[in-house]
Order: structure tokens, then C-alpha cells, then sequence
């Protein structure tokens, strides 16, 4: 990002995989440095196991966090 000065305003995380959560977390922090618009994380959010390990393990996450529902369009 800092080499090519490209920024987005969205990550789409397809699952509750550790890196994937953690991952988009880094790139929000990243974001934030460079003084870029921050993006949602949008993610099917539900109450299983994984996804509140991972809330637990990054509080932080859930303010740039936004729900999608299956047949939301983008």
C-alpha cells in the first residue's frame, strides 16, 4: 500500500480463520497510519465459536466491523 498508494474501502472476509480476521484488522491499522479513509470489514457475522474467538482475541475489530446477510449485493 505504501509503495503503490492504493487504499479501498472494503475487506471481505469469507471466513473466521484466524489470519483472515487478524490480517484485515493490520490492514485498518495500516489504513489509519497513512491517514487513508478507513474501510468496513464486512463479514457474515454469526455467534459461532470462531467468530467470537475472534472478536475476543481483537475487540478492537468490532467498530469497523459491518454484518452482510446472504443475497446482499455489493
Amino acid at each position: 500500500m505504501k509503495q503503490n498508494n492504493c487504499c479501498f474501502d472494503k475487506i471481505f472476509v469469507t471466513h473466521s480463520h484466524k489470519d483472515h480476521y487478524a490480517g484485515a484488522y493490520d490492514l485498518v491499522m495500516l489504513m489509519k497510519e497513512l491517514n487513508l479513509p478507513l474501510p468496513r470489514i464486512l463479514k457474515k457475522l454469526t455467534k459461532d465459536f470462531c467468530d467470537l474467538r475472534r472478536i475476543i482475541e481483537h475487540p478492537e475489530l468490532e467498530k469497523y466491523l459491518w454484518n452482510i446477510d446472504e443475497g446482499d449485493t455489493f
